[in-house]
């Protein structure tokens, strides 16, 4: 299992408590197959956590579960509260974005509010960095996967499995089914609301390979709930039942050149995604446990190539940081610092797990690989267009407006324009 990394805390304070993990209280969900001819136990996970976070999950669940709740759709609390957000992580407890009680997260807690309607917020870990992270955040609402070393793609797997019905292991068993869910990564930073700015909601479409141009801007929170602003955006679209996943934009630089605030059927929705658990399993579409990389990317093929629909928001857009370590660290060590890096098949899975997945999945797979070598090809040929047009204007005596491309491959800025590039393209 990774080692956990030591360094600077992305918690305000999480110091252990007096009293040890063991006697915080927890739960233990089974989860089976769904064959109508055998019902075979899958895995276990278990949730554990203080007992007022437990006890609002249990609420809440019974809220979001219930027969009205799922033939409802939406409840009117839906509107006000963000589903449960599951939050995988690996490898990194002290450094990772762990810290949702901040103010510009949801904002601060109402002592008066009940249980039940409280923000869920739960942190996925595996089974050998349980106690390292629960010595980070002792707070914390905390689920623990079966097994480790297993990749983001099994950790998203079994979030949807245990989420879409469950059994909770008792003297009184209780079926368990939520209708939607976020899963989010643990780099996450901050979301912007973006806005046009003056004269520039009627314009008219720019042409296909013109410059792109700003015409919006990006609005900080300044202590607001941004996170929750933008959640509930989803949440409360009228389209969403129709969704299979929701996601943001990434402010990749390009953010404020968008502009439909709204996209439908877009495969680039990634690591801030809703799940809607109903519509995933009408179409029969989940994650693959074994891939490493571009899990998110995944299963949005899968929605769409099912007849599926996908809706991307683009009037808020996310920031995340690109951390050395974590759950995808082993693949993404192998780029760092090559250009002319491309994604091979042995990046996406490994070889024995490749062989053993069926026909159609194999092809999915090596679909996803297309799609993520073609982005790629494109990113390096406007690195190198841009860097040619850079050194033209730094040799004709241009260099008070324009600097070079940034080193790292990842965003190419001239003069008041922004291109994204390889960005290993998220």
């Amino acid at each position: 299992c990774a080692e956990s990394t030591t360094g600077t805390s992305s918690s305000s304070s999480h110091h252990p408590p007096a009293e040890s993990v063991a006697e915080f209280p927890s739960q233990t969900w089974a989860v089976f197959s769904q064959q109508k001819d055998a019902k075979q136990e899958l895995f276990r996970v278990v949730f554990s956590g203080p007992p007022d976070s437990l006890a609002n999950w249990e609420l809440v669940c019974e809220r979001l579960g219930g027969a009205s709740a799922r033939t409802k759709g939406v409840d009117n609390q839906g509107q006000q509260v963000p589903f449960p957000v599951f939050i995988p992580s690996r490898g990194r407890p002290e450094k990772a974005h762990l810290n949702w009680e901040a103010d510009h997260v949801f904002g601060r807690p109402k002592v008066d509010t009940p249980l039940g309607f409280r923000p869920v917020v739960c942190i996925v870990v595996e089974p050998c960095e349980q106690e390292t992270y629960r010595e980070a955040w002792p707070q914390a609402l905390m689920m623990v996967l079966p097994r480790s070393d297993r990749g983001p793609g099994y950790a998203r797997w079994v979030i949807q499995k245990v989420c879409t019905k469950a059994v909770v292991v008792s003297d009184q068993p209780r079926i368990r089914r939520l209708s939607k869910v976020w899963v989010v990564d643990d780099s996450l930073s901050t979301f912007y609301k973006l806005e046009f700015l003056e004269g520039q909601e009627n314009l008219a479409p720019c042409k296909k390979g013109s410059k792109a141009k700003r015409i919006k801007r990006r609005v900080v929170s300044n202590g607001r709930p941004i996170f929750l602003e933008a959640m509930l955006a989803v949440q409360r679209h009228p389209f969403l039942e129709r969704a299979a996943v929701a996601g943001f934009l990434r402010d990749d630089g390009t953010a404020v050149c968008k502009r439909k605030d709204w996209n439908l059927d877009e495969m680039a929705l990634y690591k801030v995604v809703l799940l809607n658990l109903n519509e995933l399993r009408r179409l029969g579409a989940e994650y693959l446990p074994d891939l490493q990389v571009y899990e998110d990317i995944y299963l949005n093929h899968e929605v769409l190539s099912l007849g599926g629909r996908t809706l991307k928001c683009q009037s808020y857009c996310f920031r995340a940081v690109q951390g050395k370590k974590g759950g995808c660290h082993e693949q993404r060590s192998e780029q760092d610092g090559f250009s002319s890096f491309q994604t091979q098949l042995k990046h996406l899975v490994k070889p024995s797990s490749f062989k053993s997945l069926s026909q159609v999945r194999q092809q999915a797979v090596m679909e996803l690989l297309q799609w993520v070598q073609d982005k790629e090809k494109h990113c390096q040929k406007v690195v190198a267009t841009r860097a040619t047009k850079s050194a033209a204007e730094l040799d004709s005596g241009a260099e008070g407006r324009c600097k070079p491309w940034c080193t790292n491959g990842r965003v190419l800025c001239l003069e008041n324009t922004v291109f994204q590039v390889c960005f290993t393209m998220f």
